[in-house]
C-alpha cells in the first residue's frame, strides 16, 4: 500500500534521533516559502563566484529536487518557484522536467537515485564556504540526498558534512523501505531520474564576428567576467567592447549566430603601440589588460577608470608574440614570449623582468600560466613544449613529440594537463605528472592556431587556419573525431574559449582570405 505525504513526514519525524544518511524526507518539514528566496541566493552565489562554469552544474539539479518536493507539498508554489528561475536552464533540461510523471505517491523511490555533478577542488571548497555561511539553507538538504558529488579523483556523497542541527532529522530508515510502489510507476521514475542525471546540455557555440576595418584584428578574448571584448589591431591599436554571454542556451550549435555589434560610442580605442598587438590578456577581475606587440614591448592598460596605458615593458629584443595573465587569481604576474627565443616572467609593479626563460633554439610562439602560478609553459617553432619553474627559472619538462612548431597551448583547470596545437594541424594532450602524450587529434592540414579547456577539462576546443572550430571530448578516449565542428564561412577564426561548460565562444574577422 502507497503511503502518503503525511505519513512520509511523520515517519521522518519518529526517525529524528537517528545516526544514519540523511533522510531524504526532511525537506518536507522545511518552510516551502523559503525555498525560492534560498534558491535565489546560491544562484547569485555562483554566478558572483570565479567558479562559475563549475558550480553552476549543481543549479539544475537543486532546482530539480525543490521543485519535486514542491510538487508533493505546495503545488500552488511549485509554479511559483518555476517561473521564477526557470530563466537560468536550457529548453532541453525544462522539458525532461516536464515530464516527470506524478510522484506523489513514488517520493521514496525517487529519492534513492542522485544527480552525479563532478567538481575540482577549487570550486567544492567554494562551495563549502557557502554552506557554512548558510547553516540553516533548505539547500543543505537537497546536497546531502540527493546529489552526487565527485571532487577531483575522489568521491563524495555529500556537498558538505552535515551541521550539528540536522543531525537530529538523520533516519536509518531505508527509503526504499518506507514506500512501496508499483512497478510501471517505479521504472518510469527510474527511467526519468537516469536522463536527468546524466544530462549535458548540448554545446553551443557563440560566434562572433569582428570588421576588418579600419584595421586588421590579430589577437582578441573575452573577459571571464563576460562583460568585455578586447581586441589587438594592426595599426598597434586595442579596441575594448561591452559584451555579455546568453544566460541561457540560446543558439543550437548548428547556427552559429554572430553577437550583434555594441553601438560605435561604446567601444574605447587604446592607443600606445607602435606596431601590430599580437597579443592581449584580460584579468580576472577585468580591470587590466596585458598587450604584446611587434615593436618587442609588453604595455598595462587600465580597463577600471580611464583606459591608459600605464606601464610599458621593455626587454625583448624581437615581437611579442604572446602574453598571458593567471585564469584564476588576480596576482600581479604576468608572462611573454617573443621571436627572441625567451619567455619572461613579470611583475605589473617592476619594469624589468623576474625571470628570463631561455632554452628554445628559436622563436617562443606561446606561453601559458599554470593555475598555481608556480609553473609556466612555453612552445616554440623547435617544436617543443618546455614547462618551467617559476621560483628559479629551471626547466622541468620537456615535451616533444611533433615534428613542426608548436603555434599555441593551454593548461587545464585542474594543472595536471596541457594541451599544445601545432603548425602541422595536430592537437596533443599531455600529462603533465608523466610527460607523454595521452591524446592526439588530427584537427585539420593546416596550423592550429588556439587551444582551450572546458572548465571541467572534459572537452577542449581547437581553431585552425582552415577556418574551423572543433571541439574534442577528452572523457571518451575511444573517440577521436570532433563532436561539434563550426565553419566559419569566410571568416578568419582567431580566439576560441569556453567561458561556460557547455558554450564555447568563438571570435572571427569577416572575409580574410588566406
Amino acid at each position: 500500500m502507497q503511503s502518503t505525504l503525511q505519513e512520509l513526514i511523520l515517519r521522518d519525524q519518529l526517525a529524528t534521533n537517528s545516526n544514519s544518511t540523511v533522510s531524504p524526507y526532511s525537506i518536507l518539514n522545511s518552510n516551502p516559502e523559503s525555498f525560492a528566496t534560498e534558491f535565489n541566493l546560491i544562484v547569485c552565489f555562483v554566478k558572483d563566484s570565479n567558479k562559475r562554469e563549475e558550480l553552476s552544474s549543481l543549479l539544475f539539479p537543486i532546482f530539480l529536487h525543490l521543485s519535486v518536493f514542491l510538487s508533493v507539498s505546495n503545488p500552488s508554489l511549485l509554479r511559483e518557484f518555476s517561473a521564477q528561475h526557470s530563466h537560468n536552464f536550457s529548453h532541453k533540461q525544462l522539458e525532461l522536467l516536464s515530464q516527470l510523471p506524478d510522484i506523489s505517491a513514488d517520493l521514496a523511490a525517487y529519492t534513492q537515485h542522485k544527480y552525479s555533478v563532478k567538481l575540482s577542488n577549487c570550486a567544492f571548497t567554494h562551495l563549502e564556504t557557502f554552506l557554512t555561511s548558510h547553516p540553516d539553507s533548505c539547500i543543505h538538504l537537497p546536497l546531502q540526498a540527493n546529489i552526487h558529488i565527485q571532487v577531483g579523483s575522489k568521491e563524495c556523497e555529500e556537498a558538505r558534512k552535515p551541521q550539528k542541527r540536522m543531525s537530529k532529522s538523520r533516519s536509518n530508515i531505508s527509503p526504499s523501505k518506507r514506500v512501496s510502489s508499483s512497478n510501471s510507476s517505479l521504472e518510469s521514475i527510474r527511467g526519468c531520474v537516469t536522463q536527468l542525471s546524466s544530462l549535458s546540455p548540448s554545446p553551443s557555440v557563440l560566434h562572433i564576428s569582428l570588421s576588418a576595418t579600419p584595421s586588421l584584428p590579430h589577437s582578441a578574448e573575452i573577459s571571464f567576467t563576460k562583460s568585455l571584448i578586447l581586441s589587438g589591431h594592426a595599426d598597434g591599436s586595442l579596441l575594448v567592447s561591452p559584451f555579455s554571454l546568453p544566460t541561457s542556451q540560446l543558439y543550437p550549435p548548428d547556427l552559429s549566430p554572430s553577437h550583434p555589434p555594441p553601438p560605435p560610442d561604446t567601444t574605447r580605442h587604446l592607443r600606445g603601440h607602435s606596431s601590430p598587438v599580437y597579443s592581449v590578456s584580460i584579468s580576472l577581475s577585468a580591470d587590466w589588460v596585458i598587450s604584446g606587440s611587434g615593436d618587442g614591448t609588453c604595455r598595462l592598460w587600465n580597463l577600471k577608470d580611464s583606459g591608459d596605458c600605464i606601464a610599458e615593458y621593455v626587454g625583448h629584443q624581437s615581437p611579442v608574440w604572446s602574453v598571458c595573465l593567471p585564469k584564476q587569481i588576480d596576482s600581479g604576474y604576468f608572462a611573454s614570449s617573443s621571436q627572441d627565443g625567451t619567455a619572461r616572467l613579470w611583475s605589473t609593479e617592476l619594469l624589468y623582468p623576474l625571470r628570463i626563460f631561455s632554452g628554445h633554439c628559436s622563436g617562443v610562439n606561446c606561453v601559458d600560466l599554470h593555475p598555481n602560478c608556480v609553473y609556466l609553459a612555453t612552445g616554440g617553432q623547435d617544436g617543443s613544449c618546455r614547462l618551467w619553474n617559476s621560483q628559479d627559472g629551471a626547466c622541468v619538462r620537456l615535451l616533444t613529440g611533433g615534428r613542426s612548431a608548436v603555434t599555441c597551448l593551454s593548461f587545464s583547470p585542474d594543472g595536471k594537463l596541457v594541451a599544445t596545437g601545432c603548425q602541422e594541424g595536430v592537437v596533443r594532450v599531455w600529462n603533465i605528472a608523466e610527460s607523454k602524450v595521452i591524446r592526439e587529434f588530427r584537427a585539420s592540414e593546416r596550423i592550429i592556431s588556439k587551444v582551450d579547456f572546458s572548465s571541467d577539462s572534459n572537452s577542449i576546443s581547437a581553431i585552425s587556419h582552415d577556418k574551423t572550430l572543433r571541439l574534442f571530448d577528452l572523457s571518451n578516449s575511444q573517440i577521436n573525431s570532433p563532436y561539434l565542428t563550426v565553419s566559419t564561412g569566410r571568416n578568419m577564426p582567431i580566439y576560441c574559449c569556453f567561458r561556460k561548460v557547455n558554450l564555447c565562444a568563438l571570435i572571427s574577422i569577416e572575409n580574410v582570405l588566406l
